[in-house]
């Protein structure tokens, strides 16, 4: 808007260099110009935000007075009739926070030292590291729920199971359970996201089985630590396109089944084509 000002644009000009609808920058003058709300434009402060003022002197009126008689209603009361907003709750709030000096920056803890850093996107060997997770899939009007457990290292499908409906903890760790006894190891680490199977009872069941369970710390649908689980169950949905009989769940698990032998024996996935590849070369050196 300053832009436009300075040098004297129209509203059309002024929309089509900047690739906006004609009516957003009427909405943006006519904020400017007070004939509507200003925080339409730049937004609203806050009204539940105290100062960092506010909680120094919530903090120094605690050290200077520390008898129970001055408690937190007290305190209240007189900064209200200092005319600052605020009240017994968020007092009590403030105090229990710990009190930082003005200007000093709060620096992270130090975090212990570790043997050896375990790398959750690089595996070193198989069973190294293990992804699950869960999808949906729809059949026409059908909708099936889909778990899956998927090798970090190898790409290999470990165990793959259709439910009629969103699967529980105890699903999910009869699922662990299945895919460790078919391929008969365990992994060091097995990751998820932060669904509701996945939470203390889940976990406690990986620790029974030595298995660390870490769940994605990163915002909710954020796919890129769990990546290598998301991008197998695009494949399969690629592969249920071409499915328009409606089948029942056992009929779904038998197509899973035959999906996972053609998976694991059959498609040739990125670390194969790149030795193949690269024994290719090696024989056309040597001829």
């Amino acid at each position: 808007m300053q832009l436009a000002a300075l040098r004297q644009w129209s509203t059309k000009h002024t929309a089509d260099r900047f690739g906006l609808h004609a009516n957003t920058i009427s909405s943006w003058k006519k904020a400017l110009l007070n004939k509507e709300r200003a925080d339409r434009l730049l937004g609203s402060p806050p009204w539940n935000r105290l100062h960092e003022r506010v909680r120094q002197t919530v903090h120094q009126t605690r050290r200077l007075c520390p008898e129970k008689d001055f408690g937190s209603r007290s305190i209240a009361r007189q900064m209200v009739r200092a005319w600052i907003q605020i009240s017994r709750a968020s007092v009590r709030r403030i105090l229990e926070e710990e009190f930082v000096e003005p200007g000093r920056r709060n620096l992270p803890a130090p975090s212990p030292p570790s043997l050896r850093a375990h790398h959750l996107l690089k595996p070193n060997h198989p069973h190294h590291v293990w992804h699950t997770d869960i999808t949906e899939i729809r059949v026409l009007w059908k909708r099936f729920v889909i778990a899956a457990v998927l090798d970090g290292y190898s790409r290999k499908l470990l165990a793959i199971r259709a439910f009629a409906r969103r699967p529980n903890t105890n699903a999910m760790n009869l699922l662990i359970k299945e895919s460790v006894r078919r391929s008969e190891a365990s992994p060091m680490l097995l990751i998820s996201d932060h669904g509701s199977q996945f939470q203390r009872r889940f976990k406690e069941a990986c620790e029974h089985q030595g298995i660390i369970h870490v769940r994605v710390r990163g915002k909710v649908r954020v796919w890129q630590l769990n990546g290598k689980i998301e991008r197998f169950f695009r494949t399969l949905k690629s592969w249920m396109r071409s499915t328009w009989m409606i089948p029942s769940t056992d009929g779904m698990q038998r197509r899973l089944n035959a999906y996972r032998i053609w998976y694991n024996e059959h498609r040739v996935h990125t670390h194969r084509r790149i030795e193949s590849e690269a024994w290719i070369r090696v024989l056309s050196f040597i001829q």
